[in-house]
């Protein structure tokens, strides 16, 4: 309960804080110039992405830890991002890819959600009531962390199989394919 009191006290004022810098934020996307982003460049993010979480991945899976795993997500949900975003060039695709990396994160986001009640319940030790069942939990927490972590890196190797290159090559096909159809920029229909 007192946990409760100090993370409502925290953020007591969280909305007097967010409002300002949520206008700022907004008045700034009304100068930002959409004409200078092309196929390459956006190809050439959404590779870079691509090619940050196969690396996340692959320090994830060499040592696996809550830490190496959040981090590899977090790479991987920005993929997520830029995917859901560049939809409309290829839906079908796209959206299988998009929802991959969704099912990916949720993965890695309940292995990430055990992890913390696993190092609560640690931090806990000696404290609590449920000190004789907190041996228990904590197994069952590990084991199962550990399953969402092998099963979202069986998953995520499947997914990264292909080299960064080709996956930027590909995406770039899709964007100057889909350019070459719209009549308005490339930046200007993915935004509106």
């Amino acid at each position: 309960m007192l946990e409760l009191e100090n993370f409502m006290a925290a953020f007591a004022e969280w909305q007097t804080q967010a409002v300002p810098m949520l206008e700022q934020a907004a008045s700034a996307l009304n100068h930002w110039t959409l004409e200078q982003f092309n196929c390459k460049q956006l190809s050439g993010a959404v590779q870079a992405s691509y090619k940050q979480a196969r690396q996340a991945l692959a320090e994830a899976t060499a040592n696996p830890s809550a830490e190496n795993f959040h981090a590899f997500r977090t790479r991987a949900k920005t993929l997520w991002y830029q995917l859901r975003i560049l939809r409309p060039v290829n839906p079908v695709v796209l959206k299988s890819l998009a929802d991959d990396l969704r099912s990916l994160a949720d993965l890695l986001g309940r292995a990430h959600d055990l992890s913390f009640l696993g190092a609560r319940l640690r931090n806990e030790h000696g404290k609590s009531q449920w000190q004789r069942e907190g041996h228990k939990l904590l197994a069952i927490i590990e084991v199962s962390q550990s399953d969402l972590q092998r099963g979202a890196a069986e998953l995520a190797q499947h997914f990264f199989a292909e080299r960064p290159r080709d996956f930027g090559s590909r995406v770039t096909s899709w964007l100057q394919e889909w350019e070459s159809k719209s009549a308005h920029s490339l930046a200007e229909a993915l935004v509106t």
